[in-house]
């Protein structure tokens, strides 16, 4: 290949780079950092807890409306989701609220029974604490940071319910 020729192909492959370059935008979404915790009652794991983080007045996340927020396992391990599965949250303060669907009525073979089962103005289980941990997150005991020095929570211990 002559000299001129690779010249004008690393010429070429540059500015394709830089056109590739110049071309991506921002989205305008907060960066967000991959983040897990743990959930438990009596100190055994509590399986489907819904937690959501409610970041701090004047906060990044707060001015973006964002609410990150994930479900426990088997294992009462939660992963945050804000934009896309696990992904994570924004960094910042985050008070912490959640809420604990009952186990699963047995269906009943009495139809009057049944129906008040079913019948829960929410659409499903009511929580084992009365929405008590999703009212008022300010008032619950537990406030997280997210940092990318700390992707774990410490483990949020639910009463016994």
């Amino acid at each position: 290949m002559h000299p001129s020729q690779c010249r004008f192909q690393k010429t070429l492959l540059l500015l394709s780079c830089v056109a590739f370059v110049g071309c991506s935008h921002d989205d305008g979404r907060l960066k967000v950092i991959s983040f897990s915790g743990k959930v438990t009652s009596n100190g055994q794991p509590a399986e489907g807890v819904i937690i959501q983080f409610v970041p701090s007045e004047g906060s990044a996340a707060h001015q973006a409306g964002l609410y990150p927020g994930g479900v426990s396992d088997t294992n009462g391990t939660y992963k945050l989701t804000t934009y896309r599965t696990d992904d994570g949250a924004p960094e910042g303060d985050y008070l912490v609220r959640l809420y604990w669907p009952g186990p699963p009525k047995e269906p009943s073979s009495d139809p009057v029974k049944e129906a008040i089962q079913t019948s829960n103005p929410f659409g499903g289980p009511q929580d084992r604490f009365q929405f008590k941990y999703w009212k008022k997150p300010e008032a619950n005991p537990w406030s997280i940071v997210v940092s990318k020095d700390s992707p774990t929570a410490q483990t949020i211990e639910l009463p016994l319910r």
